[in-house]
């Protein structure tokens, strides 16, 4: 006889009407033998699902991880930022953007703006800065422009590095 998986359990009474040949020793080994199988067939059943289940989770939450990175960082590489124009940029005394020249320049809220400079000015400055208040600027001399620049950093927020990587 080959034991059989039975989708449910069978009473001893209905699986002896099912074996009607068997002495009774024999019909009772046989069962319990079944009974046996037919317990780890629902025990390896319900290890696959939850297996099967955990598995899923994870690689939901994989999927979920990488598509927040691809929304956060634009995929492989991290964000960056890159600049509307240059603010400062040069070394030594010798410095050019928009704060050089004469005349008048407006910045705009949301702007970016770069400042790149080396000493003798200061080189906390540079970076990526962002225009947080809408105002005017009157362009001079480096050494006034930069004065300028430092007087107003409450009207600008610095946002990345010079590589445009955020803060």
């Amino acid at each position: 006889m080959i034991p059989q998986l039975w989708t449910r359990n069978l009473e001893w009474l209905e699986w002896r009407r099912m074996h009607p040949d068997l002495d009774d020793r024999e019909a009772e080994y046989l069962y319990q033998v079944e009974q046996k199988m037919f317990q780890n067939y629902r025990d390896e059943i319900i290890n696959q699902t939850l297996i099967r289940q955990a598995k899923l989770s994870g690689d939901l939450m994989n999927l979920s991880a990488d598509i927040s990175t691809i929304l956060t960082q634009g995929g492989r590489d991290p964000f960056r930022y890159s600049a509307d124009y240059d603010g400062l940029v040069g070394s030594g005394v010798t410095y050019s953007g928009v704060f050089l020249g004469s005349g008048t320049h407006s910045f705009i809220v949301g702007d970016i703006f770069k400042i790149s400079v080396t000493p003798p000015l200061n080189i906390n400055y540079n970076g990526l800065w962002k225009i947080t208040s809408a105002h005017d600027i009157t362009k001079g001399n480096y050494i006034l422009a930069y004065s300028t620049f430092q007087s107003n950093i409450s009207l600008y927020d610095k946002i990345a590095d010079l590589d445009g990587v955020p803060i």
